[in-house]
């Protein structure tokens, strides 16, 4: 399944569940219209345990193949504060937000990764077929210079194409075998399917520029449930608490914690979040300027405004990221190039003397 699809799933989900249709219903409803086979015998049993007096959360838990644990524990919660409609709309604004994040990533990379991919082909193709005649030209380095000064060692392209030319002429099915491991993985990456989305994701929260763009989405993430379970009616405490189980980051969870207990005993809502270091200094002055029955509105605005600003943060990281792929990739068919041509410099310089 494509992330796009997922969240296609929630938002309509969402508006028949709103509409006041019975789950069951509004399950088979729309699992008629993907075409996935697998998925809409995925619904079907969904539908069919629903309908038999299980939770919606608890159904879902036993297909992890097509949904996110998270978007697991949000249903949970909305269907515990009786907020599914409003919850599913959530999920599905989060999926598509994700998936635009991810997306970005994705179409700058493709463009260095197809071509990583053809020169690895153009590598292989030359270690095969005409690094032999190569190697032999290559013992030439020792007595010739194209110059006529000290012999110089082989370039590194030349190098690695003689090593592969023996392992491809010795083991040419595991050679196969690697490129097509390679390749695979490659179209994964680029096919924005949910799994490789979710594996793109832990990639980013290592790489140091990107860490703080992938934590802001806790920030999208905790706005978005705010909005829904304060919408609800829960107590400020009781809303704080509920989200927390929906964070990825322990820091963020810590101060959440901090935020209710503080409110629980009385204290200011606005003061508890600005003392609390990783929650947004823009969160404490929405909740210190909006009237109370405002504030789910508000922080819906609130998921939207951050969701727009990470989006346009990845820009400059992107760029940075392009520059870097871009960079990689001359350099790597720089090399071939460059052993491509070396034996043959060599061979005519041979021939000439």
């Amino acid at each position: 399944m494509r992330g796009t699809d997922i969240a296609e799933f929630y938002q309509q989900l969402a508006m028949l569940v709103d509409a006041k249709l019975p789950l069951p219903e509004s399950l088979e409803k729309v699992g008629r219209v993907f075409p996935d086979a697998k998925f809409r015998a995925v619904l079907k049993d969904v539908s069919a345990r629903v309908d038999a007096g299980e939770s919606l959360a608890a159904v879902l838990e036993r297909h992890p193949h097509y949904f996110d644990a998270l978007h697991v524990q949000m249903i949970g919660i909305g269907e515990s504060a009786d907020v599914l409609s409003h919850m599913l709309f959530s999920i599905a604004a989060l999926a598509t937000f994700n998936t635009a994040f991810v997306t970005r990533v994705q179409q700058v990379t493709t463009y260095p990764i197809l071509v990583l991919n053809a020169a690895l082909v153009i590598f292989l193709g030359m270690a095969h077929y005409v690094t032999p005649h190569s190697a032999e030209i290559a013992q030439l380095f020792d007595e010739w210079t194209l110059y006529g000064e000290e012999p110089t060692p082989l370039p590194l392209g030349l190098r690695a194409m003689i090593w592969v030319s023996g392992v491809t002429h010795a083991v040419p099915a595991l050679v196969l075998a690697v490129y097509g491991v390679i390749a695979f993985f490659s179209l994964w990456f680029l096919s924005g399917m949910k799994s490789s989305q979710a594996a793109l994701m832990r990639v980013l929260q290592r790489v140091p520029g990107m860490r703080g763009l992938v934590s802001a989405q806790d920030t999208v993430l905790m706005c978005k449930g705010l909005s829904v379970l304060l919408g609800a009616g829960l107590a400020v405490p009781d809303a704080l608490r509920k989200v927390h189980e929906m964070m990825k980051s322990t820091s963020v969870q810590v101060a959440l914690m901090e935020v209710a207990e503080s409110v629980e005993r009385g204290g200011d809502w606005a003061v508890a979040v600005r003392e609390a270091g990783p929650l947004d200094n823009l969160i404490a002055l929405t909740i210190e300027h909006s009237p109370a029955e405002t504030l789910p509105d508000e922080f819906d605005r609130l998921s939207q405004y951050f969701m727009t600003r990470v989006i346009g943060g990845t820009r400059s990281l992107l760029i940075t990221l392009h520059s870097l792929l871009f960079i990689l990739t001359v350099w790597t068919v720089w090399e071939v190039i460059r052993a491509m041509l070396t034996p043959m410099l060599f061979g005519m310089r041979g021939v000439m003397y």
